[in-house]
């Protein structure tokens, strides 16, 4: 094969031609387009590549001058989480890198150039990654080093797809201060060097066409054209994931989705990425419980969140109106970590049950009793009379998940997939019937069947993962992906202002390329029909400003099918500081309630 086709499909050439006059990205290099060089920090101190740690910071080291750039400085830094000074220091660094065409047995070299001060276990790892992301090779090797060294790595490819590059440093009992740079990554396959290359001829030759006659087309005004992707229609539960929070498109089209797979599907349980607590009153809105009045209400709740409320709001009165005209109620459910129980569970009691007879317990939630709670539902003959056993039963769960005290301004959320599952599954065991589906609607990182797209040193099972290693072939996933346009995000941190940024130019290995070409705007495409040269999807999470945007996968093995729409565009309506609208909302709530307790 070697490095340059010379058997190119016309179709190709022409795909490559079309965009070279719209996107800068296929002049770029490799080390431009894989940050191999790691100038993205000084744009962004999350910067392109995937990583996480403790007490670390990154930074743009302008004192030093090496290889005509300045270097990567990572240290340590010390922090506290509620208080308690972190001991551990630790960085995992990251970056996947789809291989050009190769011959078996040609030889690759990574190598970095890298030194550091006081650092232990400062490790430079590759792993060979075939197309089905499962790891085929592992070498790494130490890289302390206290003046500027290169280090390498050389392996034979066989049967690889990618490689990832991680970059380690882990010290349980840090002294003193630690500090490490790094000048570049760099690699060459049988002594060519790749970095310089273009990346229209790093990727030449690769099958990345779409077959129309795969495509299901849709309309954003018949939503009986979803009812044509037949790939779902025996299935129990339907994962719909947003490659991100920011687009107004993709939530427009989720909640077409929603709503035909509620009218034609008989979908009767809406799962959400909010709050558990906070979905209790929308609950009771869309099944009729509570009046039309406290719309308003729970609009001022919705611009708690990084999202469109107004379009949010309009589904919401879209079911309440459903709901009216059926006899099997659908009903709302919030997976994601709890809110404030203590003022989301006052407001439920209290429409529930009216203000004489919630009284007993608005007085336990003022004291965050919830075990007492608890205790009075269980004998509280007229509030399980007015509910129904599953509706009981699963309250019972959120007053003693209440009881932990972890909320989303307080506690670690390292397990928050696993959270997410445990929640998510005690709604699918109450919820689901023989002739019945569930939808969850989430971030795809949520909803895919593998892991988080933005932690894959140290992996750890998604929410879809836990869903599909239990109901298999019953969980149906799919992945919401644009092509070009606007989104809102997070100017850099979760506390700063939400601002309109621009989607990054597709990968030339991503189903976005692909999707773009094709002369279809909005259409569904079955995972399985992609080629597996096409090795990567958009996903964007919060506080990700100026980073990478596409991450290499199995499309096949993360997602059942793809949703694909050209063009995106901002949120309509989201609060500029989401964060201080809702620590502020919140406080006025807590206030608020105060008061009416007084008077009762």
């Amino acid at each position: 094969m070697g490095y340059y086709c010379k058997l190119v499909d016309l179709k190709i050439i022409l795909i490559f031609l079309s965009f070279l006059l719209t996107f800068e990205l296929f002049s770029q290099s490799i080390e431009d387009i894989y940050d191999l060089r790691f100038e993205s920090f000084s744009k962004s101190y999350r910067g392109d590549w995937t990583n996480s740690g403790k007490m670390i910071k990154f930074s743009i080291d302008s004192s030093e001058f090496i290889n005509e750039k300045y270097p990567l400085k990572i240290s340590s830094i010390q922090t506290q989480r509620n208080g308690v000074l972190d001991k551990k220091r630790e960085v995992l660094l990251s970056r996947t890198i789809t291989l050009p065409q190769y011959e078996y047995g040609d030889k690759c070299t990574v190598f970095i150039n890298s030194k550091s001060e006081d650092w232990k276990n400062w490790k430079f790892e590759i792993r060979g990654l075939d197309e089905m992301e499962n790891i085929l090779y592992v070498d790494s090797v130490y890289i302390e080093s206290s003046s500027w060294k290169t280090h390498s790595v050389s392996f034979p490819l066989y049967n690889f797809k990618a490689i990832r590059i991680c970059i380690t440093f882990s010290d349980a009992h840090p002294i003193g201060t630690q500090n490490a740079w790094i000048d570049r990554i760099g690699i060459s396959i049988n002594d060519k060097y790749l970095n310089t290359m273009r990346l229209s001829d790093f990727y030449n030759g690769f099958p990345l066409n779409l077959n129309n006659r795969d495509m299901v087309s849709l309309s954003f005004v018949d939503d009986n054209s979803i009812a044509n992707i037949r790939d779902m229609k025996n299935k129990k539960i339907i994962g719909l994931g947003e490659c991100t929070h920011g687009s107004q498109e993709i939530k427009k089209a989720a909640y077409q989705f929603i709503r035909t797979l509620i009218s034609e599907y008989n979908c009767k349980a809406v799962l959400l990425e909010r709050a558990s607590d906070m979905c209790l009153k929308w609950d009771l809105y869309v099944n009729g419980i509570i009046s039309e009045k406290i719309a308003s209400d729970i609009e001022e709740e919705l611009r708690c969140f990084f999202d469109d409320s107004a379009s949010f709001l309009d589904f919401l009165k879209w079911l309440k109106c459903y709901n009216s005209t059926t006899r099997s109620k659908v009903h709302i459910f919030g997976f994601n970590t709890l809110a404030q129980p203590q003022l989301f569970f006052f407001d439920y009691f209290r429409l529930l049950l009216g203000d004489i007879n919630s009284l007993p317990y608005l007085r336990l939630l003022k004291k965050e009793n919830y075990r007492g709670i608890i205790d009075h539902a269980l004998t509280d003959a007229r509030l399980q009379s007015i509910m129904e056993p599953e509706d009981f039963n699963y309250l019972l769960f959120l007053l003693n998940e209440s009881i932990e005290g972890r909320t989303i301004f307080n506690g670690e959320n390292e397990n928050r997939e696993f959270d997410m599952w445990k929640r998510a599954d005690k709604i699918i065991q109450q919820y689901l019937k023989k002739d019945n589906k569930v939808v969850i609607y989430a971030h795809s990182s949520h909803i895919n069947k593998k892991n988080d797209f933005f932690f894959d040193v140290q992996k750890k099972p998604s929410l879809g993962n836990y869903i599909h290693k239990k109901y298999g072939n019953g969980y149906f996933s799919i992945c919401f992906q644009v092509g070009r346009g606007k989104y809102t995000q997070d100017d850099s941190g979760v506390f700063s202002k939400t601002v309109i940024d621009t989607l990054q130019a597709p990968m030339i290995t991503s189903f976005e390329f692909s999707a773009l070409v094709a002369d279809n705007s909005y259409f569904y495409y079955p995972a399985q029909k992609l080629s597996d040269d096409i090795s990567s999807v958009r996903a964007i999470g919060r506080e990700r400003k100026n980073t990478n945007q596409f991450f290499f996968c199995s499309i096949k093995k993360r997602f059942n099918g793809v949703v694909f729409i050209r063009n995106s565009n901002q949120l309509n309506r989201i609060e500029k500081y989401p964060f201080f609208y809702t620590n502020g909302f919140m406080q006025n709530k807590k206030v608020q309630q105060q008061k009416i307790l007084k008077e009762l």
